[in-house]
């Protein structure tokens, strides 16, 4: 049968904007209705509706490229949009930013003499407890982050005598002047109290305050404490015990460790109105798992000896009844503390915080002369001696889009050489500071890695970690290796080296005065900070730092010598202790470079007196 082409429909799909479906409609009521509609000037009723048509169709494309554009990574521009992809890619948007910074805070308190000498009387050195507050300019508060003992002094956390009032009689103090430094951030605590009666799955409660920077506890009536969890699957956190071994809690004051946390939730933050929501798990906590998922070997029971089986009908929501995604809270009273706060305001200069506004008090004794005690009180006074800083709005669209798109591609695992050593240096202070570290691939496992680290002593020299501090390293990257990767914490072999070195001055210049500068420019080449583990000593380079002194004419010998052991002073009987490693410096000197084994560091312990210079 021929075809009837005049009675064929050619329909474009392709129109997008008003004026395209205008045309197209035009030519097609011309091509099929041309006995009925013939009137196409601008102001008769057909073109109205040909027009209203048209309108119709450019919004509904409109819409649809939108909705095509949000459901893409690159293209999607309305912020619960972005937000929503950025979940699915693993990442949590952040809110409003808090400013941190250092607070110095002073107290004074009396005198007292302990054999002969005079020093503060410690039982009225108060502790001044974490969560206090004090203002700064604009009304923002900022809130100590630590417990602060006035009576203790640390390497971390030093604290600074002044005698500030004097016996007029004698002319020592009777009063000192205690000075200490905490970091605070901003932002204000505050708390929430839900009572929650029947049980729910995924319970979600949302917070009274916007603006939430942390959720600092949440307790129930009963007790038990309720942990933040990234995701309610992640069933095991990192929690601190003090560290009891007596040989190295002076530098590991805490011993890290992994717990369980069947009581655990996620916050969600609603980019609209920035309000924070708790989200619980789904167990009830009233049967054991194996109650509620089928044995998998009692499945299997039946199928022995038989080549056909049935399938078995297992209830889906069972596996939502266990502990697998953590605890809902049911037959309880909550009670969240949180800190509320952030944004641009946050950051104030240096000595704007001074106002002590909530001070938490604490006294060893309770003994104490109540007029003493509450003239120390009352003396507390604060500064902050550096700008705070880090403080900032939420996160815009395209901060949003880089940083999900760079955590995804991340995974929150270590995977590189450089991934292992940035989270082993991010090890929180109180569970041990590696100074120097190095990784590198096993010579016999190519599965395991070696993993080299040193720490620092009291002097501030480099020394080897502690079983504590190594311990600490390989619970921290227990959640963040490859289930396939070993890794051996070991110790980096610590050479100690003297250097001497002539030089040969202008007569224009001081010749003491110039050895004295040559002297400087070696001790701040072989800064212990700027060593790293494996690094060269590439002697040119030294001998052009010299060259560049002024009054210096040429460098004609630079000397090493390996020092260990309890090695004397040049032309002394005096003996200072070393490492105990070796080092053959002539087979490891080739071509003006001092070569340093991948698993070792050079240091020059002592530069007073390991640094020796002459001048011609």
């Amino acid at each position: 049968m021929a075809s009837n082409f005049l009675n064929e429909r050619t329909i474009p799909y392709i129109n997008k904007d008003f004026v395209s479906f205008k045309r197209d409609l035009m030519k097609f009521s011309q091509a099929h209705h041309s006995g009925v509609f013939q009137d196409f000037n601008e102001t008769s009723p057909g073109m109205a509706l040909l027009e209203l048509t048209s309108f119709i169709g450019d919004i509904l494309a409109f819409y649809q490229d939108r909705q095509f554009e949000e459901i893409k990574h690159e293209t999607a521009q309305q912020i619960e949009n972005v937000v929503s992809i950025a979940k699915q890619l693993g990442y949590k948007p952040q809110g409003k930013r808090a400013a941190r910074g250092s607070q110095t805070f002073f107290v004074e308190v009396p005198a007292t003499t302990i054999a002969g000498k005079t020093v503060p009387d410690d039982t009225f050195s108060p502790i001044l407890r974490k969560g206090s507050q004090c203002q700064g300019p604009n009304g923002v508060y900022f809130e100590t982050l630590d417990d602060v003992y006035f009576s203790a002094s640390s390497a971390d956390v030093p604290r600074q005598l002044t005698g500030s009032q004097f016996d007029s009689t004698t002319g020592l103090p009777n009063h000192f002047a205690i000075r200490k430094n905490v970091d605070v951030i901003a932002g204000k605590t505050v708390s929430d109290t839900f009572t929650i009666t029947d049980f729910q799955q995924f319970r979600s409660l949302t917070l009274s305050n916007s603006d939430v920077i942390e959720i600092i506890s949440v307790f129930d009536s009963d007790g038990n404490e309720w942990v933040e969890v990234d995701y309610l699957a992640q069933d095991t956190v990192f929690d601190a015990d003090i560290n009891s071994d007596p040989t190295d809690n002076n530098t590991v004051p805490y011993v890290l460790k992994l717990v369980a946390v069947p009581r655990r939730f996620i916050t969600d933050r609603n980019p609209t109105t920035n309000q924070t929501s708790l989200i619980f798990g789904s167990g009830d906590g009233m049967n054991f798992d194996d109650e509620l998922v089928p044995n998998l070997a009692d499945l299997a029971l039946p199928l022995a000896g038989r080549r056909t089986f049935t399938s078995y009908a297992i209830d889906p929501q069972n596996f939502l009844k266990t502990r697998s995604l953590g605890l809902s809270p049911f037959n309880t009273t909550l009670t969240i503390t949180y800190r509320v706060g952030g944004g641009d305001q946050t950051n104030v200069p240096a000595g704007s915080i001074k106002t002590v506004t909530n001070a938490v008090m604490d006294f060893s004794s309770t003994s104490l002369d109540p007029i003493k005690k509450s003239a120390v009180a009352s003396s507390l006074e604060c500064i902050n001696l550096q700008k705070t800083d880090g403080g900032g709005p939420e996160e815009s669209i395209p901060e949003i889009k880089a940083n999900s798109a760079a955590f995804f591609a991340a995974q929150n695992r270590v995977v590189t050489r450089e991934d292992f050593i940035t989270r082993v240096l991010t090890l929180p202070s109180r569970f041990g500071k590696p100074d120097k570290v190095y990784i590198k691939q096993n010579q016999v496992n190519p599965q395991a890695l070696d993993l080299h680290i040193l720490a620092r002593d009291s002097d501030n020299h480099l020394a080897l970690a502690t079983q504590t501090l190594k311990n600490n390293i390989a619970t921290y990257l227990t959640p963040y290796r490859m289930i396939t990767d070993g890794i051996n914490i070991l110790d980096a072999n610590i050479i100690n080296l003297r250097c001497s070195f002539k030089i040969v001055v202008s007569p224009k210049v001081n010749r003491t005065e110039t050895l004295t500068k040559c002297l400087a420019v070696v001790k701040d080449y072989f800064n212990i900070d700027n060593q790293l583990i494996g690094h060269p000593i590439v002697i040119s380079e030294l001998a052009a730092n010299l060259q560049a002194v002024q009054g210096v004419i040429s460098i004609f010998e630079i000397i090493f010598t390996s020092v260990f052991g309890n090695t004397p002073l040049p032309g002394s009987p005096i003996t200072l202790p070393y490492s105990q490693t070796r080092f053959d410096i002539q087979s490891f000197r080739r071509n003006e470079i001092l070569y340093c084994p991948d698993d070792s560091i050079f240091e020059i312990k002592y530069p007073n007196v390991d640094i020796m210079g002459a001048a011609k």
